[in-house]
């Protein structure tokens, strides 16, 4: 029997959710890119951005939070493709979990968001 912690399973599985959600979203990112007058979701900063990049941001709670959701649904469950597609089906509908942003905004995002958990955490 293979011993992991949560926490090791939460990172191994990370990437490879990472690269799903990616390759999922990107349908939205390239329609989002099509269209005139393309500009970033970013909610403090509405301007068209200049770099051909759309990157994914999540909504609600934070890939890991999403992983850790169903992770600790499957306690002793190691089949990694069962898991990686239902933590996959929990992010959908895609367009009410996430927001489609330039990279500089979803550094801002991703910054503001750890800034609120610590401020939640006191």
């Amino acid at each position: 029997m293979i011993n992991i912690s949560e926490e090791d399973l939460i990172n191994l599985l990370d990437p490879k959710v990472a690269n799903r959600i990616k390759a999922i979203t990107k349908k939205i990112r390239d329609n989002l890119k099509d269209t005139k007058g393309f500009g970033c979701q970013g909610k403090n900063h509405k301007h068209k951005t200049e770099k051909d990049v759309l990157e994914s941001a999540h909504k609600i709670k934070d890939r890991k939070e999403y992983i850790k959701d169903v992770v600790n649904k499957k306690q002793g469950q190691l089949n990694i493709k069962v898991i990686v597609d239902e933590i996959i089906q929990n992010h959908y509908p895609l367009e009410d979990h996430f927001i489609f942003l330039c990279p500089d905004c979803h550094r801002l995002l991703t910054k503001e968001e750890k800034e609120a958990k610590k401020r939640k955490r006191k």
